[in-house]
């Protein structure tokens, strides 16, 4: 999960462990959440190494479980709906997420792949300052 280092250490002060290369594969009403122990694999045309399973599996036992996961657009479902597109296959989308479709924002991960909480919130907060605008009604940021 992206995150600014001053976030990752504020979390690392808070006592929360992090736990890279595990892939949740099965999480039961008891607690009891199993990870795949995963590895780099060789780089791609782009350089990118991603993660490749391994025979490994960790059990945890879990008071509660938080999930962060960057999410993808998916271009088909955004077709099906009528969204424009962009020549790489992001919504179109102006300074406020607002797609070309009256009414329709984008905002999140969804407008240009996995990025921070941060970032996500901001693609929000405009958003919503654009709709709440169009009500005449004051938004959180004008005071």
């Amino acid at each position: 999960m992206p995150a600014w280092r001053e976030e990752y250490e504020e979390a690392l002060h808070d006592g929360v462990e992090f736990r890279f290369l595990n892939n949740p594969e099965r999480f039961d009403a008891d607690g009891t959440l199993t990870l795949r122990v995963m590895s780099l694999g060789e780089p791609d045309e782009k350089g990118r190494r991603r993660p490749v399973e391994t025979n490994e599996t960790v059990t945890l036992h879990v008071d509660s479980l938080i999930t962060a996961i960057g999410e993808q657009q998916d271009t088909e479902a955004l077709n099906a709906m009528g969204v424009p597109l962009d020549k790489n296959g992001w919504p179109d989308v102006d300074h406020n997420g607002e797609t070309r479709l009256t009414d329709v924002f984008m905002i999140g991960d969804v407008q240009r792949g996995p990025s921070s909480i941060v970032a996500a919130v901001g693609t929000a907060r405009r958003a919503t300052d654009a709709i709440l605008s169009r009500e005449n009604i004051r938004s959180h940021q004008k005071r």
